[in-house]
C-alpha cells in the first residue's frame, strides 16, 4: 500500500469508533449528510432483490437506506479498505440482523466488482488516484441500464484559488485534501455511463453524480 493510501488508513483507524457521531460535524457547515445519502440511494432507482455495491461503505451508514430498496431478497457488498471502520460496519450488521450484507476488506482501485445493480459512492471516490479506472470497472460489471452513483465535495470554479486553504480543516478530519481539489470523479460517470447527470450542491461545494451502465 502507497503511503498516500496508508495515510488514508491511518485516519479512518482513529476515527472509526466515533465517526458516525463526528460526521455530523457537517451540519455546522449547513450541509445535511443524513438528507445527501437518502438522495444518493433514491437516485439509484433500486428495485427489490437488487444487489448493491457499496463503494467505500465506512461504517455501514447507507446500509439501512439501501435495505428499505432491496428488502430481504436483494444483497449488499461493502467493501472499505479500513479495517476499523469495517469492524463498525459488521457492529452494524449484527445488531440488525441482516443477512444478506457482504462485507470486502479492500483497495477499490483493484476491487472486483461483481455483476449487480447500482454502485454508490458517498464521499469515497474522490480519496482515489486512479478514480478513472475504477469508475470504468464499476460501470463494465452494472447490469445495463443500472445506475452508478457518486456524492463528494468539490471546490467550484467561482472559489479563488488563494482562499483554498481555509477549506482544509473542513475535509482534513475525513481524509481529504486539498490535492484532491484537481480529481473530477463527476465526469468520469458522465464518461463511461450513459443517460446521466450532474447536480451541484450546496453552492458547487457538493456534487451529485450518477450515470447508467451501457
Amino acid at each position: 500500500m502507497d503511503s498516500s493510501k496508508q495515510a488514508l488508513v491511518d485516519v479512518f483507524a482513529k476515527r472509526a469508533r466515533r465517526y458516525d457521531i463526528t460526521s455530523n460535524f457537517m451540519y455546522a457547515t449547513g450541509m445535511r449528510i443524513s438528507r445527501d445519502r437518502r438522495m444518493a440511494v433514491d437516485l439509484l432507482q433500486l428495485r427489490p432483490g437488487d444487489t448493491v455495491v457499496d463503494a467505500g461503505c465506512g461504517t455501514g451508514l447507507n446500509f439501512p437506506l439501501i435495505q428499505e430498496k432491496i428488502g430481504p431478497t436483494g444483497k449488499i457488498v461493502g467493501i472499505d479498505m479500513s479495517p476499523e471502520m469495517l469492524e463498525q460496519a459488521r457492529q452494524r450488521v449484527e445488531r440488525e440482523g441482516w443477512t444478506n450484507v457482504t462485507l470486502v476488506e479492500g483497495d477499490l482501485e483493484t476491487f472486483e466488482f461483481p455483476e449487480c445493480d447500482g454502485i454508490v459512492a458517498f464521499l469515497s471516490i474522490t480519496l482515489l488516484p486512479e478514480y478513472d479506472k475504477t469508475i470504468a470497472r464499476g460501470f463494465a460489471a452494472l447490469r445495463p441500464g443500472r445506475r452508478w452513483v457518486m456524492h463528494d465535495y468539490k471546490v467550484p470554479g467561482w472559489y479563488p484559488e488563494k482562499y483554498y486553504k481555509t477549506l482544509e480543516p473542513l475535509i482534513k478530519p475525513f481524509g481529504g485534501s486539498m490535492e484532491m481539489a484537481a480529481r473530477r470523479p463527476w465526469e468520469s460517470i458522465q464518461r463511461h455511463g450513459v443517460d446521466g447527470k450532474v447536480i451541484n450542491w450546496y453552492l458547487g461545494f457538493a456534487v451529485f453524480a450518477y450515470g447508467a451502465a451501457r
